[in-house]
């Protein structure tokens, strides 16, 4: 990494490999502008949390405007055969998007973007209601919200989604599979993810 350029070097592993959430994402994303990420393989849907950690990285790399550049074992389009009949339906959706937003940040539109980069929490909406909702359901006062938290905390900021929906939800955010989400990864999530998740339900449930 090169903090005078705001220029880092991963390889796949080293960002997808270990347990890490949206939180280690966005500070990369805040502190460097452009990201290299070698040896990235195809994805398969039985390797959830690859496939979550990933999405969570694109996600995060694309909300501050960074320039991702890749040495993948295939492109975009091949990287992840979506399966509309398995059990990983989230993350078929997800990753749909992922998959659109890879080939968005390789345009030349997008690489004219300015860097948003530590700006990003400050664009958006809304997030002294977001912080202290998260605050008021955090019942351990640890900086992590349980699903039972989780789901009351969206109805109380409008979701119109049924319990099974909000939970699964929960999972898909909780990369890490330790049953808690923090702030940055609901932050992330409620930035992007929140009116997908909405679309998948209504597609789901026509």
């Amino acid at each position: 990494a090169s903090e005078d350029y705001n220029i880092a070097r991963f390889t796949f592993k080293d960002l997808c490999g270990s347990p890490k959430g949206a939180a280690d994402f966005l500070a990369i994303g805040e502190q460097f502008n452009t990201i290299f990420i070698e040896d990235v393989p195809r994805l398969k849907f039985n390797e959830v949390n690859l496939v979550r950690r990933w999405i969570t990285l694109v996600d995060s790399l694309y909300e501050c405007h960074a320039k991702l550049i890749l040495c993948a074992e295939a492109f975009p389009s091949e990287m992840y055969e979506v399966d509309l009949n398995s059990a990983a339906n989230d993350e078929n959706f997800a990753f749909d998007r992922t998959r659109s937003r890879m080939e968005e940040m390789r345009s030349e539109t997008y690489l004219q973007k300015k860097w948003v980069g530590s700006q990003l929490r400050r664009s958006i909406a809304n997030e002294e209601t977001l912080l202290a909702a998260f605050r008021a359901h955090d019942t351990n006062k640890d900086g992590a919200m349980t699903m039972r938290g989780f789901v009351d905390m969206v109805r109380q900021l409008g979701f119109e989604l049924g319990e099974d929906e909000l939970e699964t939800t929960f999972r898909s955010i909780d990369i890490n599979d330790d049953n808690e989400i923090d702030y940055d990864e609901f932050l992330l999530w409620w930035s992007i993810g929140h009116e997908t998740t909405q679309e998948n339900n209504a597609r789901q449930n026509p």
